[in-house]
C-alpha cells in the first residue's frame, strides 16, 4: 500500500531479540506474537513499552518465553512513535455491498468509544473530505484552542490507499490499522492486521440493496 508506518524488527525464537533491540532507536516497544492473539490491542497484555537498550529487550523477551510458553511465535521490536491523535482505519467486507472503508477513534479504547464512520469503496473526494470531519472526536483532528490541527491530507491519504487496496485485492477480507497516529506533520501506522481469504472478484457495478432469496424462498417475510 505504500503508506507511512513505524519501522520494526522481528525477533524469532532464538537469540535475535537482543540484536533487534540493539539496532532499534531508544525508547522501543516490544510486542509478542502468539497463537490466537491477533485481535489483542493492549500493550500491557501483549508487550512492554518505553524500553531502553539491549538488556531490557532481552529481559522482556525471556519473560514472554516463561509466561506464554509454546504459543509464543516471536516478538516485534519497534521505536516508540511520537504522540498524537490515535485513529483506527481499515477495510471490511460486507456480504451485500462489498468492501467498506472505515475511520474512527483508535487505540486500546476504540471498541469502547465506538466513534466511527464508514463508506463504500472506492472512495470519492467528497467521501475523503467528510470522513475526517464527521467523527465525534473530529475537534481533536481539526484543532482546538492551543492544540494545532493534524495533517488532514495525510489522514485522507491513508484512507485513499485503503480504498484502492480494497478494490484491487478482492481476497482482502479485513484490514485493521490501529493505531494510526495523526500529527501536524503527518500520519503514521503503528500496528496493522490483514486477513486474506479466497473469494470471487466483486463487481462494484452489481451491488445490491438486498440479497437474492435462497432457492425455494418466496421472498415473503
Amino acid at each position: 500500500m505504500g503508506g507511512p508506518r513505524v519501522q520494526h524488527d522481528g525477533a524469532g525464537l532464538g537469540d535475535r531479540q537482543g540484536a533487534a533491540g540493539e539496532r532499534a532507536v531508544d525508547p522501543v516497544e516490544v510486542r509478542r506474537r502468539e497463537v490466537g492473539a491477533v485481535g489483542d490491542r493492549s500493550v500491557g497484555e501483549r508487550g512492554r513499552s518505553g524500553l531502553a537498550g539491549e538488556a531490557a529487550v532481552r529481559a522482556v523477551y525471556r519473560d514472554f518465553v516463561r509466561s506464554v510458553g509454546p504459543k509464543l511465535m516471536g516478538a516485534v521490536v519497534q521505536p516508540m512513535a511520537a504522540p498524537g491523535v490515535e485513529l483506527l482505519a481499515g477495510v471490511a467486507q460486507d456480504r451485500v455491498f462489498g468492501p467498506l472503508v472505515l475511520l474512527g477513534a483508535g487505540g486500546t479504547a476504540a471498541e469502547v468509544l465506538a466513534d466511527r464512520t464508514v463508506r463504500l469503496a472506492p472512495l470519492t473526494e467528497r467521501d475523503l473530505s467528510r470522513m475526517v470531519t464527521e467523527l465525534r472526536s473530529a475537534p481533536l483532528l481539526t484543532g482546538r484552542g492551543a492544540t494545532p490541527a493534524v495533517d488532514l491530507d495525510a489522514v485522507r491519504s491513508v484512507l485513499a490507499r485503503l480504498s484502492r487496496l480494497a478494490t484491487d485485492v478482492p481476497e482482502l477480507v479485513e484490514t485493521d490499522l490501529n493505531p494510526v497516529i495523526a500529527r501536524p506533520d503527518g500520519a503514521v501506522c503503528v500496528d496493522a492486521r490483514v486477513r486474506l481469504e479466497p473469494r470471487p472478484v466483486h463487481d462494484p457495478c452489481l451491488r445490491r440493496l438486498r440479497c437474492p432469496p435462497a432457492a425455494g424462498d418466496t421472498g415473503t417475510r
